[in-house]
Parts: structure tokens; sequence; C-alpha cells
């Protein structure tokens, strides 16, 4: 924590607490965020804290974060991990970023079905929360989706204003 007497309150401010279970990166180092997977797919649950550096071009200062895992069932809470790191934050920081994952190397072996909660925490102070769910209908694939079936496909021709018209004509070949 920086000095006594910071009279702006707390020397960070939450920004974001997001949730993903696929290390692979994307374009610009985004990954695929989410609040919902299917256990077939995920082997470690992974979270991105993020928090702004109100001391920023100040003064470094030191901080304790935690990220705390829990799985709701019928209102009561059981604690999943608690992911803790001691961080020094330089003056030169603007956003600071905590990466932390929880699981085992086989999708499906560790999360189960059910309701989750992540909570953030800067020296023990719960500053963020995101509930996420997993579930286990199956994996999403190009020739299976279990979440959904077609039934029919109409396709037509138009403007972007085009699905206010009355008559429509209908393709029936490409």
């Amino acid at each position: 924590m920086p000095k006594d007497g910071y009279k702006y309150g707390d020397p960070f401010k939450f920004k974001s607490l997001k949730v993903y279970s696929s290390s692979e990166w994307m374009a610009n180092s985004t990954k695929k965020y989410r609040r919902v997977f299917d256990k077939a797919e995920v082997s470690y649950m992974r979270w991105e804290f993020t928090f702004y550096n109100k001391l920023f071009d100040e003064e470094d200062w030191k901080a304790k974060v935690n990220i705390k895992v829990f799985e709701v069932k019928r209102g009561k809470r059981k604690e999943i991990c608690n992911l803790e790191d001691n961080l020094d934050i330089r003056k030169d920081q603007n956003e600071v970023q905590v990466y932390k994952s929880w699981g085992v190397e086989d999708k499906g072996g560790f999360w189960k079905r059910g309701d989750y909660v992540a909570e953030a925490y800067i020296d023990d102070k719960m500053v963020g929360s995101q509930k996420f769910f997993i579930e286990d209908v199956g994996e999403v694939t190009v020739k299976n989706n279990p979440y959904f079936d077609i039934e029919s496909i109409k396709l037509f021709t138009g403007s972007s204003n085009a699905w206010e018209q009355k008559e429509k004509v209908y393709l029936v070949a490409f």
C-alpha cells in the first residue's frame, strides 16, 4: 500500500474481471471472453483481472491481489480456489493486469456443471466479481450443435432494412 495519508481513497480503481477458458490468443492479444462454457471443452478456467493505478506517474506501491472462485448451489457458496499474488506496482503502470487459472489438463476433468462466481480482491477488499456457468450439454462442433436444431432456413436479397418488407421473394438456388 502506498504511504499513509493518501487523500484520494484507494490507490486503485477496478476496471474488469473477465473469464475465458482457452489459452489461445487472438488478434491484438485478446482472448475469447465468455460467461457460459461446456464442461467438455474446459480444462482450465482463466481470469483476467484489470485495475487502474491511481498513483500512476506518482509513486510505486505494493498490493496483495486475490482471485477467489466459488461454486454457488442453492444460495450456498463453496470455495473452489483462492489464487494470491503480491504485486509491486510501478508508477509507470497505468493499468495492472493479473492472469490466473485453475483446473486440470484433461477437459471435463475438474470443472463440473454448475453456477460459479469469481471475485477479485485487492488488500482483502473485494473490488469486483463476475458470474460464469458450466453446462453439460456437449461441445459445439462443425457437425453438431446440441443447443438447437435448425428446422428450416429461408434466404432473400435486399438492403439493410429488407427485413421490414411485407412481400419477400425467397431464393431457391444460388
